[in-house]
Parts: C-alpha cells; structure tokens; sequence
C-alpha cells in the first residue's frame, strides 16, 4: 500500500507551518474522527520536522492513564530533563519520577514557570501531543497556560484530539491563545473515493475500492479491517455481514473503549447493538432491563464515549460504525443475547411493529416449532426478497430451521423456491443451482404454481450461467406437461429444439463447460432442507376444482414463456422466441408487456430483425419509464435487455439512461446477479460513444462482477469491451492479450463467440497476423446471421484487401453495405461504407472512394460515434492524397487528430503520422511567420528544421522522429544540434517553451 494518502492539504500546511517557525511560534490543531488517522499524520508532520533539523518531542494522552498528573507530559518533561543544557527543576523532576509531591494543586504555577524555561533553554522545539481527549486535568491546564503564555523561545506543539469526546475542560484549555502564537486547524475528513482506490493499490471505480469506500466511509482504519474480509461478507450489498472473526488488532483497539464503561453503560451499548441501527432510545429501558433512568444516564454515558451519535434533527441514535456495533454485540454472552431479542420482539410488538421489525429478533429467539414465527419470517422475506435478496435468504433460513420435519410441505416448498431465487439474486448462482436441482428432482407438480416458479429459476440461473441447452430443455420439457395444456389456449405451442433433452443437475452442455478454478463451489452434501416430501400433494390436499382452476390460469406459463423467448433469443432464434411471447405483447398487465417487449426487442436486435426490435424498443422503454424503481426492482432482468437492444441499435444516449438506472437499482436491492449484465451493456455503449477510459474501467468492473457468479460467457464479453477500448487506446499489443482471454473464456457457436472472436480477429488484422484474423472471422460469420453482420463482412473486406484478395474484398465490402443499409443501422454502415471505400481506392476509382468515405463520416457523425468518425477521416484523407488534394487530406487529417486528442485515441496516432509525414512532402512551404507571433523564432531554421523543431516540442525522441520523417537518427541529431544553437536555447525544454502548441499525434 502506498504512503500518506488524500492529506496534500494538511500537509501543504504544515509546510507552511514549519517554514514560518521559528520566527513564528504556532498552535497546531488536529482534529478528526477516530480511526481517520490523526496518528498517522502526526507521524508524518514529525519525520518532516525532523528532516528539516527541528528536534520533535512526544507526548499525549492515554485512556488508561488519565488519572496520572501531567501524564500527556511526561515523555516530554524525561526528554527535556536529560538535555544537559535545560536547567532541572526539583519538582518537575519529582513529578517525572513518580515521586509523592505534596500539595501539587498549590505547586503548579511552579510547575508551568519550571516547564516554560525547560522548553526556552531547549531552543526551538517541536511539541507532539496525540489523543488530547484523553489527557488528564493537570496536563490540559499546563498545555492551557503554555498557550496563553509561551516560553521565551520559539514553540510550535501540534495536539491532536476527536471532536466528539472533546470535553468541556479540553476545549476550555484551547479555547485561548497568546497573540504572539499562530493557530492552525486542520480537520482531517474522510477520505475520497479516488483516496481509497490509491491506498488499496487499485484502479478508481472498480467494484472492490467503491464497495469498501461505501462501507468504510472513507475512514482509514475501517477501511483497513474491511479490505480483509472475504468475498463471503460482502453479499448484501455496500454494507459488509460481519459474522466472521475480526482481527485482533481491531479487536483489541476496539475493546478499548469498552473496558471502562459502567455496568449499566455497557448493558445500554449491548440493548443498543441488539435493537440496530439505527434505535429508538426509548426502546433501551426494556431491551436493557433497566430502569428508564439509568438507561438514559448509561445512554449519555456511550454517546460521551462517542461509541453512539444522535442523528441530526431525529430521536433516533446509531453507533459510529458498524464495526463497532458489531463488537458490542459480540462481547455480550449468547444467553443474554437471545433474551435481550426477545424482549426487543415484544416491546416492539407492543409498539405495533410489523413483519420487518420483528423479523431480526424472531430470527434470534424463537425455538423450532414456534409456527407464528415461521409465518412471520417468511412474510418478512416476501416483503424484501426484490429489494434486499441477501437479508431475505437469511429470514428463509431461519423461517425453514423453525419449521418441524414433515410439517406443511407445501410451506417449505415455496420458501425454498424464494431461498433459491434470493440467492441467485446475492449472486451466489452454484449454491442456488445446487439447491434448485435437489428440489427438482423430488418436488411434486402440484401447487402447480410453485411448480412452474422453480422451473423458472432454475432455468434462469442456467442462463445467467451461460448453460442454454439446459434452460432451453428443461422450460420445453415443462411447458409440454398437460398440466399446462390449459395455459396454451392463448399462445403457441413451443417447439423442442434439437438439442433440448432435459439434462440432470450433474449434465452441463458443452457451451457451458466451467472450468473447475472459476466455478463456484457446490455445498459438500446435499442440504437437508432441499428434501421434498413425495406426499406434499397430499398433504396439500387441493380440491379437483381448485386444481382445474389452477391448470387453466393460463397466466402460470407466462414465466416460463419469457424466461425460454429470452433463452431463445440469446441462441438466435428470434422467430421461436417472437411465437413465444407474442401473445404477452398486448396483456394487460404492464409488467407483464414491458417483459414481453424487452425480450422481442433483444432477440430482434440480436438476429436483425430490426423493425420488429425498434417497436419493442419504443413499448418497453415506455413501460419501463413508467415505474417506479421498487416496481422495477422486480423486473431489472427485462431493463438489462431493453438497455442491450438500444446499444445495438445505435440508441446509445438512451441505452445509457436505462442501464445506469438499472444498475444503480441492481446495486441499491442486492440483485448481483444482473450487475454484470448492465455492466456489459454500460461498457458497449462506451466504446460506441468513444468514453474509453470509462469504457475500462467498466469492463474492468464487468469481469470481476462476471468471476464472481462464475459466468464463463459474460467474462469472455468483459474481456472482449476491454480488447476493443484498448485497440483504440493503446494499440494491438494493448489489445491483444484480452482478446486472447475473451476467446479462451468462451465456447464457439454462442453469441458470446461472436463477440470474442470479432475482437481477436480485428486485433490479429491490426498486428499483421492475416491468417488467423481470417479463420476467426469464418467461425463469426458462419453463426446465423444478426445485426453485427455487416461488421463482421466489412472487416472481412479489409482482411482480404490487406491480403491482396481484391475480389473477396469487393465482394465482402459490398455486402456490408447492402447488408447495413437494409437494416438501417448508419453506424454499421459507416463502417461498411469504410471498408468500400478502402477497396475502392486500391481499385483506383477514386470518385467512388470519396463518396464513400464522405458518407460514412456523416453516418458516424449522425449516430454519435467520434471514434469509427475519425477512421472514416483518416480514409478519406488517404483518397484525398491519392487524388493530389493535399489541402483536403491535410484538414481531414487535422480532424481525425483532434478527435483522437480528444478521446486519447493513441491507437490512431500511427496511420495520423502517416498521413502527416507524406503531407509534410507535398504542402507548399508555409509563408513567414509573423515575427510578433510565438512562431517567429522559426524564421532562422530551414524547412527540415523547422520540422524537427516542432517534433521536438511536441515531445519526441530522436529515435521517433528518425522513423517520421524515414531518416537516420545521426542525421536527426545533427539537425537537433543546429536547432538548438540557431534558437540559442540549451536544451529541448527550450524549444518546447519557444513553441508550446506543438502536438505528437
């Protein structure tokens, strides 16, 4: 980890402080929250004194010294006492000693005289005070009387303290200062975002550094203890599950706190802890079993020690942190602990709470058998399961432990559908496939409505993890079941595909293939609670009209349609997916349409039917604008698809706006398992948009969310978004190794591929590795085709122009235009109307070449795509060359490069100084500068130099101008030689100031 970290300000100061001294003396202040590194700082503010030959002396005060006199001193009066100038006092010395001083009180004006002349014969001196809230009374009145009168000598004391259990005597003694004596504060805030993701070492934005800033509070020493929980603690969302071990070093400075607290205090602290946070006070008194007075006296007591804060303009307190509450709650015993629960349930029964409430004391203190319990927890975890899934798979286990073997099977059934689903939703997608697949195998068809949900999510977890032919088979096998023939009347049958064969838990098709390093671990057994009675019908005992009733819902199949329509779509086949949903497209019930139409406007958008996505788009976006976010929370998969759909097509300002909402929810109700999925999306219209650097960090982001749900497919998507930013950003070599792994992590034949395998191919063009950028692009294009064909052919064309296989480009370039035109899509077709023109060129028929050209630039510039724009730029100012234009190659060259400036596209800086180097042969000679002007001083060089000039300003070695101007480095050097003389400058540093608008790209 790296050193001091978001304290530039505080240390600005304390330079400013330090050169001031010791003309001036100064009072430092340093004030801050505990934990946020006063300490630290302190340190740091010492090291710089003392480097720059000030002498530091330490002292301060200590919780468990605070009864000792002057023991903020003492370390100081030691020091000063064996410096052999100082002139010892005897009672100084006797205080330092320990020995019995009689009368202190009456002694301490001699005291304060004895310690000023200490510090004026020791010269100028640092004093160090830390924790100034703990000092004892004797120490803060001498630091009071040093501060109203300073020695003779120069002094600077810099004392530390936290504001919260700053005392009334503690800001009494600093309230005054002597005018001769500078006062400084410095508050030491949380730190930022940006301070986290440096002090951890990693990349700002990314999951790990937001989450633990989130959870942390920017506060150093939380931050410290929360980076080393596992990935276990983390599945509720910002907020850490501290179950586990703390570390001992936290343990104990925590505990600290806690050692001297009165008894009743500390049964207010633990009554605190066992309530939550944040808690009513007036709770305390039967939580704590206390009497009403000495619960308010103890709670005084705890906000003092700053260990709880009343928060601003409420009744209600909540402890300083987490971790300490955490703490608290642990160091109580488990007896007292289930108790104090109980009485917590009761007083807030008493209070009319409801299911949310009660739900975390019931969890605590109701035995096995007590049924009022089990009900009340499961309808806790009803009310959440959308919008907090971690807290809801909590309440369904304890609800299932409650529960007595063989009691109201159908109960447990459906509490284990939503345990399935609510893990699933935390990400923990192997625990909830492992749990999902025992429960198939034994559940019973009958509530058939239970049914059907656990098929559902049991197929949508095989999706999320890429494991289509499994979710495919077994929502078709499902859906043939005459129990849902009735649920038929409404919509088309669907038809098995191939290769649809319901597979067992233990069958993974070939597509799904995880390896065993990336998969999530499976429980060691099968849990006992995932056992179904084989009776559970029975015990049910639903009447034959209720049964009918309940198979001719033609709404029961409606989850299973959407769920096989979106698997259907993500393998291409949009016409099985179109009949599935068809007839949901116009319910009346608006969730229910926004799904459908989500679902049609991915799958068309995927396979090319664009005119039938691009009405989907437009209902689903309505429907999806039009609830609230709670009511979204419950269909955030379906924004997720709409989000894809607009990106493809080329919707990218909308797309953003409905991913970002969706993945702000995602991320505030805990649902992991479709954080990835906007992610994804997220980062693809980035790259389409030229946002690179977000485009990074995102699909950064992306992989790391995708590893942890162990979802092969959408990690080998995130590597595939990183490739394309990075081809742009940095070039092929930058590319080259996410491509590689975007191929790795995926299986051929899956949209996925297409993806993967159109990055490495575009990257293998770009090194020169024709061959294999050829056969990757023949396994893309031999896939169905979708709305990325027209991609896929014009990059085929520029393999083979590259290769000298003119009729395959010209043959592949044409059908990329014809193919986006068709389709509508100006950005594939600008991309299309480049590779044409390229051909065109080497075909010599350079009035087609500048058509083209011009039209895909405006197609780019139209659908807001800077960076294909630029290529499109750099393209037509080749033609323009090849024409003998060189003013129009000359201002689109300027244009692609200020685009690419703009963007950090260095990936372009190549064919840029190209294209500049063979300008630079043909533009007439520039005119002489006016000498007033910054380019005056060129007037004395000749043509060459004046190049080479302006490429040493812009930055460049002599290595890289040699290879620009495709002469020898000696020469370069003796050019750079006369360059410096004739502008009399020393160095190249010189020349930059001379001409300080020179630019490399």
């Amino acid at each position: 980890m790296p050193g001091l970290v978001g304290r530039s300000g505080q240390l600005g100061a304390w330079g400013a402080t330090l050169r001031a001294f010791p003309s001036r003396s100064a009072f430092v202040e340093v004030v801050g929250e505990p934990g946020i590194g006063k300490t630290r700082l302190l340190t740091e503010f010492a090291a710089v004194a003392t480097a720059e030959g000030r002498r530091v002396s330490w002292g301060g005060g200590s919780e468990f010294e605070q009864e000792v006199p002057f023991g903020a001193f003492l370390g100081i009066f030691d020091e000063l006492l064996r410096d052999r100038e100082a002139e010892a006092d005897p009672l100084v010395t006797a205080v330092v000693s320990g020995q019995p001083v009689s009368s202190v009180a009456a002694e301490r004006h001699r005291i304060y005289r004895a310690v000023r002349r200490l510090l004026s014969a020791a010269g100028a001196r640092v004093l160090v005070l830390d924790d100034l809230h703990w000092a004892d009374r004797a120490s803060l009145e001498l630091l009071s009387h040093l501060l109203r009168h300073p020695p003779a000598g120069p002094l600077l004391v810099v004392g530390a303290y936290r504001p919260r259990q700053c005392s009334p005597r503690l800001a009494a003694a600093i309230a005054e200062t002597a005018p001769a004596l500078d006062r400084v504060r410095l508050d030491v805030d949380p730190l930022s975002e940006d301070d986290v993701a440096e002090l951890l070492g990693a990349r700002a934005g990314g999951c790990a550094p937001r989450r633990l800033f989130l959870a942390s509070g920017g506060n150093p020493f939380y931050l410290e203890v929360l980076r080393h929980l596992p990935d276990t603690a983390w599945t509720a969302g910002p907020a850490p599950a501290l179950d586990g071990d703390l570390p001992a070093p936290v343990l104990a400075a925590l505990r600290r706190e806690l050692v001297d607290l009165p008894a009743d205090a500390l049964a207010v602290a633990r009554a605190a802890a066992v309530i939550g946070d944040p808690f009513d006070p007036s709770l305390l008194p039967e939580v704590a079993d206390l009497p009403e007075e000495a619960a308010l006296t103890g709670l005084n007591t705890v906000t003092e020690r700053d260990l709880v804060r009343q928060e601003e303009g409420r009744r209600s307190f909540r402890f300083r942190h987490p971790l300490v509450r955490s703490l608290v709650y642990r160091d109580s015993s488990g007896g007292w602990r289930i108790a104090a629960h109980d009485r917590a349930r009761r007083a807030l029964a008493a209070r009319g709470g409801g299911p949310l409430a009660l739900a975390p004391h019931v969890l605590r203190a109701a035995t096995v058998g007590d049924l009022d319990a089990v009900a009340l927890l499961r309808r806790a975890a009803t009310d959440v399961l959308d919008t907090a899934p971690a807290t809801a798979v909590e309440w369904l286990r304890g609800a299932l432990s409650l529960l007595p073997p063989g009691r109201d099977p159908a109960a447990r059934l459906e509490m284990l559908v939503m345990k399935t689903r609510a893990l699933a939703m935390t990400g923990d997608l192997g625990r909830s496939r492992e749990l999902l697949h025992d429960m198939l195998a034994s559940a019973p068809r009958r509530p058939l409505g239970l049914r059907v949900a656990l098929v559902a999510q049991c197929a949508l977890v095989e999706r999320v993890l890429g494991h289509y032919s499994a979710a495919a088979g077994m929502l078709t096998a499902e859906l043939a079941e005459p129990d849902l023939a009735g649920t038929r009347a409404h919509a088309t049958r669907p038809t098995a595909p191939p290769d649809a064969a319901v597979p067992t838990k233990a069958e993974v098709p070939s597509e799904a293939a995880v390896p065993s390093e990336a998969a999530v671990p499976s429980e060691a057994a099968v849990p006992s609670e995932a056992a179904v009675p084989t009776n559970a019908a029975d015990a049910t005992a639903p009447s034959d009209t209720a049964e009918a009733a309940e198979a001719a819902d033609p709404t029961l199949s409606h989850p299973l349609r959407l769920e096989l329509a979106t698997v259907a779509a993500l393998r291409g086949r949009f016409e099985q997916s179109r009949a599935l949903v068809a007839a949901l497209g116009d319910h009346a019930n608006r969730v229910v349409v926004t799904a459908a139409h989500a679902v049609l406007a991915v799958g068309g958008a995927h396979t090319g039917a664009i005119h039938q996505a691009r009405r989907s788009v437009e209902r689903a976006a309505a429907g999806v604008d039009a609830m609230s976010d709670r009511e979204l929370s419950g269909v955030l998969d379906a924004v997720g698809q709409l989000g894809w759909a607009e990106t493809l097509l080329e919707q990218h300002a909308a797309a953003t706006r409905h991913l970002e909402r969706g993945l702000a929810l995602s991320r505030r109700f805990g649902q992991n398992h479709v954080v990835t999925y906007f992610l994804l999306g997220r980062c693809f219209a980035a790259n389409a948009l030229g946002e690179l650097a977000t485009a990074v960090e995102l699909a950064g982001d992306a992989a790391e969310s995708a590893q942890l749900i162990a979802s092969r497919p959408m990690t080998a998507m995130a590597h595939a978004l990183r490739a394309s930013a990075e081809l742009w950003l940095s070039g092929p070599e930058g590319a080259a190794p996410w491509a590689e792994r975007a191929v790795a992590a995926t299986d051929r034949h899956t949209w996925w591929w297409d993806a993967a395998g159109g990055a490495l191919s575009r990257v293998r063009l770009a090194q020169g590795r024709l061959a294999e950028a050829r056969d990757l692009l023949a396994d893309v294009l031999s896939r169905p085709a979708g709305c990325m064909r027209p991609t896929w052919l014009a990059l085929r064309a520029e393999i083979a122009l590259a290769a000298g296989d003119l009729p395959l480009a010209r043959r592949s370039a044409a059908e990329a235009v014809d193919e986006a035109t068709a389709l509508e899509l100006a950005g594939q077709r600008g991309g299309a109307l480049v590779a044409a023109a390229r051909v065109h060129l080497a075909d010599g028929r350079l009035d087609l070449a500048e058509d083209a050209a011009r039209r895909a630039e405006e197609d780019q510039h139209a659908v807001g795509q800077p960076l294909p724009r630029a290529r499109a730029l750099v393209t037509a100012a080749e033609i323009a060359l090849a024409a003998g234009d060189a003013a129009a190659a000359a201002e689109h060259t300027r244009r692609a490069k200020a685009i690419a400036r703009e963007r950090g596209a260095t990936g372009l800086r190549p064919p840029v100084l190209d294209l500049e180097r063979r300008l630079g042969a043909r533009l007439p000679r520039p005119s002489e500068p006016d000498p007033a002007g910054g380019a005056g001083v060129l007037g004395a060089l000749t043509g060459r130099e004046r190049q080479i000039a302006q490429l040493l300003a812009a930055g460049l070695s002599n290595k890289e101008i040699a290879e620009r101007l495709v002469i020898a480095p000696r020469t370069v050097e003796t050019h750079v030689t006369r360059v410096l003389r004739k502008l009399a400058v020393r160095s190249r540093a010189g020349v930059a100031r001379l001409l300080p608008d020179s630019d490399p790209v």
